[in-house]
């Protein structure tokens, strides 16, 4: 019965594992293909978007934060200046 038992124990590990081995080397070839089907839809989306002169968000964000960066760096700029300047002596 102990030999039964451990034989049923035996396959249901050597399933388990074979079943893991096909489901990585399936779902490996699964999520490539997904991969592929998803930069193509990107790729149309994104010549349909310049072919209808859109703005994606993605590129309107990184503008306006070009734009905020580019202020920054201006006020650090005049903050920098302004210290370099020689103070007047307080009397």
């Amino acid at each position: 019965m102990d030999t039964i038992v451990a034989l049923n124990l035996f396959g249901y590990a050597l399933a388990l594992a074979g079943g893991v081995a096909l489901g990585t080397m399936f779902g490996r070839a699964g999520l490539r293909e997904l991969s592929g089907l998803v930069h193509g839809f990107e790729s149309r989306l994104s010549s349909l978007e310049g072919a209808l002169g859109l703005r994606s968000a993605g590129a309107a964000a990184v503008e306006h934060h070009a734009a905020a960066t580019e202020k920054l760096a201006e006020a650090v700029r005049m903050h920098a200046e302004s210290q370099n300047r020689p103070q007047a002596a307080a009397h």
